[in-house]
């Protein structure tokens, strides 16, 4: 009965804040915790004591209660402490100090028997409670340590919070109550984030006349506690004081106070209000008591910020909580990279520079503005100097400087020229055409940041090392590119979260011809599969693979190589154009619904914010186009001269590493041709069968042999005048791929018999070893030739309607049991020049794109996918480049170091058959065998192999040849077989 009397008093306590705290007996408190049987009931656990959650009911609602029960060791288990600490709870009656419902004062007596027979009463147990209204959102401490959500917490709730610990504090000294405790396990936060102030363990009441005591028990919390209390015991209502500037500093910095570092902090990072605050926190925290301030003159400091707001929101005609200005200024402002800029004065007196502009936050709009500072100005050439970025975006921007006079020595303008970029939050749908330096004095929350131009003479006789992203570019500082800018940003490609994107701002001359391409590279170094949408604006005047967008998928540690076409059209663009680029990882993907992803119309906004909403990784880029490039060469156009004419269709390919020649394997013939410098190419010699042989064909250089081998399973050794020297039967069916060791007399053949068999000339072409494990025939054979070609590599695609899979062996020659095995489906292989990692193992797979592994690590590096289907690949014989080749006959050249598409050849409606360099000084070349042709282009493939080719290159020699091949009737000698 008493129980339930005193559960409905603490229930009345709970709904009218007025009611007094009452006195509790510990038959309750054991029916509020459940009998202390549940470890769950525990909430907290300090130095002074462990607390339990309590819970009432009320109209069939949980009530919650916090029960403190204190440790013996605690000064409050003292009687007379106790007493104290209950009394000033009594009194304290605010909305910033924790409501105090009641408390328990136990004593468990039993009758002792002494020696001498005598019967005493002695106290067995002593348990002391205080009971509290339960506060839901745990202590400011709780946030402290979790800095996910400290950092989430908005300036909004830090101030409200800041302002009432003030006005708890406040309340408690005029009330004569000195806290002596206070830090951040001692503010509780309710549902609302309300300060609470609790644990009156330590407080003093001072009579009252009386503002400061002497004490030599020191008690409280390092780095809270006043210094003045531990030198020499002098407590007062200042000591409060020093406790709560710790406080507001950890609130509005997010460090701890004092610091060597905090004033440049805080004047780095954010700016009027928060530098204000951090003002007040710095002379809360006085090593001198007598300069800190009275809770009230803080209390005046606080609203005479609010008043300088109150001002700029009234400027601006709308409220304080809806001014976007001042949401949250301690949010991640917008990141700018890089941060210095390296400027040859030898160069020029503009330069260009790559910079990245990320928006991290998911909410903020971020408008931006370039400020000069010194002797250069600055500008974009698409944007000019100012834009506004979305939430969760990044912009690749090239920005311009212009030196305003002069060159000057170096040592004369180091540090003296700067770029500024200001940055604030606004509103969503806030335009460019809006922001001016002006607006930014509206603002509040206002961030700069400097950009620091670096000067550098370079020597006379040595090249100019630039170093911009980390990377390293080597030029002649005396020479410009060909339209008369230096090259700089070796590097330019946005670096997002999700997907590393090549160019970040797509390039197209003013006066296009009749249309042109650009290639757009989306790389993935996550471990996630990323989705990705590619949108251009609203006045589109491009057309990618599926019309008006681009989408798919790029998997990881891969390249996704989006092409886009511009088509010619007499009017300018209006505005400016560009590309939107969404991103979201697939596992976030999959938790969306099917019916949003199939959703027309702008269903890629409604993924992207879905995916965003639910808390999944999801980022937005933006490529900006420019109108007036120059031309670029990643697009080739090539005329073609037919060979179907005198030799019909080609079935094969191979070039000569030490001379310009090129051997084809045809239906019925075999023929070498003759490259000539601009000029029709000739064949040299040809050789003719009666029946349809599709052959098989391959160098041996040093022996200047010619190799072929065909349906029936024969091989024959030729001259390069095409004299038979030698036949043998090699297989029982169709020669499918040949390869030539580079210096030993042996040959690999692989078969349709399952076979692949090595071939030593020397011993009149005896076979010294045969490979088998393929369940399928071996589709090509290559020898490793950075290996003294002791290894081979041999692949097999997978047949699926009988279930064998297909994979890639590695072999050594004196052994038949391959040392590795990589299952899959295999169309092709070779084996790439040293790179910077080592050697690549290069294999187009069934599903028509290109892998490159580390044999040596056996991992897979990297995936190369493009819109079309691959079929064929070949390495460059020294340089870290290879080609690969679509079976509709688009080829594109690729560098291993940056594995990005540098160059394309379009389709011809002719298929693929093969592909080839040519290594030859003078004829270094790309030559595609396909079914009705051959084309040769020659390309500057050093440059192109460099791993930091500029965006502006442009090369003067380089030479887009059409090279037709003609045959000569006189050199044709027919044969029978």
């Amino acid at each position: 009965m008493e129980v339930q009397k005193e559960v409905d008093a603490l229930r009345k306590i709970l709904t009218d804040t007025s009611g007094e705290p009452i006195k509790l007996s510990y038959a309750t408190i054991d029916y509020l915790v459940g009998g202390f049987s549940d470890e769950d009931c525990v909430i907290g656990r300090g130095g002074f004591g462990v607390v339990y959650m309590g819970t009432l009911w009320y109209a069939d609602s949980p009530m919650k209660v916090a029960i403190k029960k204190l440790n013996s060791t605690s000064p409050s288990f003292d009687d007379e402490q106790f007493v104290k600490e209950v009394r000033c709870l009594k009194m304290a009656k605010h909305k910033n100090i924790v409501q105090f419902l009641g408390y328990c004062a136990d004593t468990a007596n039993e009758i002792m028997e002494l020696p001498e027979g005598k019967h005493v009463l002695v106290e067995s147990l002593r348990q002391r409670f205080l009971c509290f209204k339960y506060a839901p959102n745990g202590s400011l401490d709780d946030h402290f340590i979790n800095e996910e959500n400290f950092h989430a917490m908005d300036w909004t709730t830090r101030y409200r919070i800041i302002k009432g610990i003030c006005q708890g504090l406040q309340y408690l000294h005029e009330n004569r109550i000195n806290h002596l405790d206070l830090k951040p396990e001692n503010v509780l936060l309710d549902i609302d984030m309300e300060p609470k102030i609790t644990d009156f363990g330590l407080s003093r009441c001072f009579d009252e006349k009386q503002s400061r005591i002497q004490t030599k028990n020191i008690c409280g919390t390092l780095g809270y506690i006043a210094p003045e209390i531990i030198n020499c015991g002098d407590v007062s209502y200042k000591s409060d004081i020093y406790s709560l500037g710790v406080i507001i500093s950890k609130l509005s910095t997010g460090c701890s106070m004092p610091g060597a570092n905090y004033s440049s902090i805080s004047h780095e990072h954010w700016q009027h209000m928060i530098k204000r605050v951090d003002e007040l926190a710095k002379s809360c925290g006085d090593d001198d008591q007598h300069k800190r301030p009275n809770i009230n003159e803080l209390l005046c400091k606080l609203d005479e910020i609010e008043s300088e707001i109150e001002m700029v929101i009234r400027v601006n005609g709308t409220s304080i909580d809806q001014d976007p200005q001042i949401i949250n200024p301690i949010r991640e402002p917008l990141h700018v990279h890089p941060r210095k800029l390296v400027w040859p004065l030898a160069a020029n007196n503009t330069m260009p520079f790559s910079l990245h502009l990320t928006n991290k936050s998911t909410d903020d709009h971020f408008a931006f503005m370039f400020l000069d500072f010194g002797g250069v100005a600055s500008s974009c050439s698409i944007l000019g100097n100012k834009g506004v970025i979305p939430p969760q975006s990044t912009w690749g921007i090239v920005l311009h400087l212009q030196l305003q006079a002069g060159e000057p020595a170096v040592s004369e303008k180091q540090g003296k020229e700067m770029v500024i970029v200001r940055s604030t939050v606004v509103e969503k749908g806030f335009h460019s055409n809006d922001i001016t330096v002006d607006m930014f004095k509206r603002h509040l929350s206002v961030h700069d940041i400097e950009l620091e131009v670096i000067f550098v003479e370079p020597p006379q006789s040595q090249p100019l090392q630039l170093y911009e992203f980390d990377h390293k570019l080597q030029l002649d500082a005396n020479e410009g590119t060909s339209h008369g800018t230096t090259q700089t940003c070796p590097d330019e490609s946005i670096m997002t979260e999700l997907l590393d994107i090549y160019p970040f701002e797509v390039g197209y001359p003013p006066k296009p011809e009749k249309y042109c391409t650009r290639t757009i590279h989306l790389t993935n170094t996550t471990e996630d599969t990323v989705e990705f949408w590619m949108v251009p604006s609203a006045n589109a005047r491009y057309y990618g693979y599926e019309g008006g967008y681009q989408a798919g998928f790029v998997p990881p540690q891969s390249t996704y190589a989006v092409r886009w076409v511009l088509w010619n059209e007499v009017s300018e663009p209006t505005i400016t154009e560009s590309f939107q680029i969404l991103m979201v990882t697939r596992a976030d993907m999959s938790h969306l619904s099917s019916g949003v992803i199939r959703y027309p119309g702008d269903f890629h906004e409604q993924v992207f914010n879905a995916a965003r909403d639910k808390g999944g990784k999801a980022h937005r880029a933006c490529l900006f186009v420019d109108n007036n490039s120059a031309p670029d060469k990643n697009y080739h156009r090539y005329e073609h001269a037919l060979l179907t004419k005198y030799f019909g269709e080609i079935t094969s390919m191979d070039v000569h590493p030490t001379t310009p020649l090129v051997l084809t394997g045809h239906q019925n013939f075999v023929c070498i041709w003759r490259i000539k410098k601009r000029q029709n190419h000739a064949t040299e010699h040809a050789r003719g069968f009666k029946d349809a042989m599709d052959f098989v064909v391959k160098f041996i250089a040093r022996m200047q042999w010619v190799l072929s081998g065909d349906k029936t399973g024969k091989v024959n050794v030729y001259t390069t005048e095409l004299k038979l020297l030698h036949t043998f039967t090699a297989h029982s069916d169709r020669v499918i791929s040949i390869a030539v060791h580079p210096s030993h007399p042996y040959v690999l053949t692989s078969s349709d018999d399952l076979l692949i068999k090595l071939w030593n000339w020397d011993n009149a072409w005896t076979c010294t070893r045969e490979f088998q494990g393929h369940l399928n025939p071996a589709t090509q054979v290559v020898f490793n030739p950075n290996d003294n070609a002791d290894s081979f590599a041999s692949c097999s695609r997978a047949s699926y309607d009988c279930g064998r899979p297909g994979n890639v062996k590695i072999w050594r020659i004196d052994s038949t049991n391959p040392e590795t095995d990589l299952y899959g489906g295999f169309r092709a292989i070779d084996w790439s020049a040293p790179v910077k990692d080592g050697q690549y193992l290069v294999a187009v797979v069934d599903q028509g794109y290109t892998e490159i592994w580390d044999m040596e690590k056996q991992r897979r590096v990297h995936d190369i996918i493009c819109n079309g289907f691959h079929t064929q690949v070949a390495c460059h014989p020294t340089l870290p480049i290879i080609v690969t080749g679509e079976e509709k006959g688009v080829t594109r050249i690729i560098n291993l170091n940056t594995f990005r598409v540098e160059y394309i050849i379009p389709a011809v409606n002719d298929p693929l058959i093969a592909l080839g360099f040519s290594d030859i000084a003078g004829y270094k070349s790309l030559m595609i065998g396909r079914k009705n042709m051959v084309s040769h282009v020659v390309i500057d493939l050093e440059t192109v192999a460099s791993p930091h080719r500029p965006r502006f290159w442009h090369d003067n020699n380089a030479k887009q040849e059409t090279e037709r091949m003609h045959s000569s009737h006189a050199c044709m000698e027919g044969a029978k077989d």
